[in-house]
C-alpha cells in the first residue's frame, strides 16, 4: 500500500488542476488535448514552474528514444533531474522516466513525470538533500501547499500563490 502523503500528492494534482491551470490559461489547451491524467498532471507541474518563474527544462529533460547517447551524457553531468524518454512523435506516454542524483540514475521505469516529482521529493527528504536552487519555490509549493508539511512560514512568492489558489 502506498504511503498516505504520496497518495495525497498524486490525488491533489488533478483535483486542483483547474485552479493551477487558470493561473496560466495557455496550458489549458495542452491539457485538454489529452485524455491522459498523467499528461494533465505534468501540465500542472509545468504551469506551476512557469508561474514561479522557474525553468522546468532544468529539472525535467525530455529526449526522444533515438537520443539515448545524448541522454546518458546529460545524466552523467546532472546534479539532480528527471529524464523523460518518449517515442518519436508521441506526447502522451513516455517510454521511460528516470531520476538522477549526482550523475547516477537512482530510479527508472517510472510511469510519468508527476510520479517522478513525488519520488524526487521523497528522495530529497529521505536523504536530507537541499532542494535544487533553480526550483526551490516549486519544491516549497510541493512541500507546503500540496503535502501540507511545515506550513507555518511561506516565502512571499509561495504565499502569493497560496492566496490565489485558496481565495
Amino acid at each position: 500500500m502506498a504511503p498516505t502523503k504520496y497518495v495525497s500528492f498524486i490525488s491533489l494534482l488533478p483535483s486542483n488542476e483547474s485552479c493551477y491551470l487558470n493561473l496560466y490559461s495557455h496550458h489549458v489547451h495542452v491539457s485538454q488535448q489529452s485524455n491522459s491524467i498523467a499528461v494533465k498532471r505534468e501540465v500542472v507541474i509545468r504551469a506551476l514552474c512557469e508561474y514561479l518563474n522557474e525553468d522546468i527544462g532544468i529539472l525535467v529533460k525530455h529526449f526522444s528514444d533515438t537520443q539515448k547517447e545524448e541522454m546518458k551524457e546529460q545524466q552523467e553531468r546532472s546534479t539532480m533531474g528527471i529524464f523523460v524518454s518518449r517515442k518519436a512523435g508521441e506526447w502522451d506516454l513516455p517510454a521511460d522516466v528516470s531520476l538522477v542524483v549526482e550523475g547516477v540514475e537512482i530510479l527508472s521505469n517510472i510511469s510519468d513525470v508527476a510520479t517522478a516529482c513525488a519520488l524526487l521529493f521523497g528522495v530529497i527528504y529521505a536523504m536530507n538533500l537541499s532542494y535544487p536552487k533553480e526550483h526551490k519555490y516549486l519544491f516549497e509549493v510541493l512541500q507546503k501547499i500540496i503535502m501540507e508539511l511545515d506550513t507555518i512560514k511561506y516565502s512571499p512568492k509561495v504565499q502569493g500563490l497560496r492566496n490565489k489558489l485558496f481565495l
